[in-house]
């Protein structure tokens, strides 16, 4: 296994719960001791994180320093007056007042989350879930919140959201897309979407589902689309056990998805399980590690190798 997908697993599970459980599977080539500072020192320049999903709680206090800021729509205008509240699309990306991102379900910039699924979300990838962790203060990894799902709007109404988010973090310069659901719809337009994210060099990290199904007999989407850039993520428990509920197949990395504690709208914190926690915690790690790299080597490098040595050693673990 090379350094740089055993410094990947060390970054997903020393993010979670299971720094006990990785405890027993060291790699002499790593100075472990030393890695969570290394990990936090090595975060100085900013990577956008999109994040596809219920909304956030912007006013958390654990998640305020992790909020993108649209530098078009930030300062004053030429009248004095502020750019996030004027009514004026500044920066002409299409949306007014997108400081933090944009409410696909509503088309404005309200990005409330009544559910509570995408704030919770949007905690693993700021490192908030674990604070205790020195690793946990990675204040450079900005979310850049995409609202796609609205509980009252059908599956087909959902996807059209889906598509204008991912399009959108194309344009503002996401590094990560976080895409935490999944579903039996293929929609070409969202493949298509996808693949112009892949051409810029994104990485699409999705949920592979919570049905307790093999994807690659029964497919899900985003996970089962053909594009470069998709990581499918499965989850795990503390014991590197695979949840009942979560769905797998032999391109999913896993992750630790059980009883994972994180932020929550009211600035409150709460416990969620499943797929969903655990692809968070893969694009936490996966912005810890392409800081300084460019798009060809985020390609060759980082997808490809963890896409097949860390899969290589989910069958392993599978088959244990």
């Amino acid at each position: 296994m090379n350094k740089l997908i055993t410094l990947f697993i060390l970054l997903v599970l020393t993010n979670s719960h299971c720094t006990k459980a990785y405890a027993a599977i060291p790699d002499p080539q790593l100075d472990v001791t030393n890695n969570r500072e290394i990990i936090k020192s090595d975060l100085q320049k900013e990577v956008i994180v999109a994040v596809i999903d219920t909304g956030i709680d912007i006013d958390h206090p654990y998640l305020k320093s992790n909020l993108w800021i649209n530098s078009g729509e930030s300062g004053l205008d030429e009248s004095g007056n502020d750019k996030s509240t004027n009514g004026i699309d500044d920066d002409h990306n299409g949306y007014v007042d997108d400081i933090h991102g944009w409410d696909f379900t509503t088309q404005s910039n309200d990005l409330t989350d009544t559910i509570g699924h995408g704030t919770h979300i949007s905690g693993i990838i700021s490192g908030k879930s674990t604070p205790r962790l020195a690793i946990s203060n990675l204040t450079k990894i900005k979310i850049m919140t995409l609202k796609y799902f609205d509980k009252d709007a059908g599956d087909t109404q959902s996807i059209k959201n889906t598509v204008l988010a991912i399009k959108y973090a194309v344009k503002m310069g996401a590094s990560i897309i976080n895409y935490s659901s999944s579903g039996a719809i293929r929609n070409k337009d969202e493949e298509t979407a996808i693949k112009e994210a892949s051409a810029k060099g994104i990485i699409f990290v999705t949920a592979a589902g919570n049905s307790g199904l093999d994807i690659d007999k029964y497919p899900y989407y985003p996970a089962n689309y053909k594009a470069q850039n998709i990581i499918p993520v499965s989850s795990i428990d503390e014991n590197f056990r695979l949840l009942a509920s979560s769905n797998y197949g032999h391109k999913t990395i896993l992750a630790p998805g059980k009883s994972i504690y994180s932020t929550l709208p009211g600035g409150r914190f709460g416990v969620m399980t499943g797929t969903s926690q655990a692809t968070a915690f893969v694009s936490q790690s996966l912005a810890s590690i392409i800081k300084n790299r460019t798009s060809k080597t985020l390609t060759d490098e980082i997808l490809s190798s963890v896409k097949s040595d860390f899969t290589k050693s989910n069958n392993r673990l599978l088959m244990n």
